[in-house]
């Protein structure tokens, strides 16, 4: 009888997290989060490139 619960949990827990996963507003989230991080991470990269050749014009 316990496992019996334990699995029922399990499996609507697992539908819960399925039928949000495609739910419009969390994916909306998601992109938009996933935009903010490549903004960050292309500030990023040129941040480094600028420094990597300022020290290299420095010690050259």
């Amino acid at each position: 009888m316990r496992n019996t619960i334990i699995i029922v949990g399990a499996v609507a827990l697992g539908a819960y997290a399925l039928g949000r996963w495609n739910d419009p507003e969390v994916r909306k989230e998601r992109e938009r989060q996933a935009k903010q991080l490549a903004k960050k991470y292309t500030r990023t990269t040129k941040d480094l490139e600028k420094k990597s050749k300022k020290l290299k014009k420095k010690f050259s």
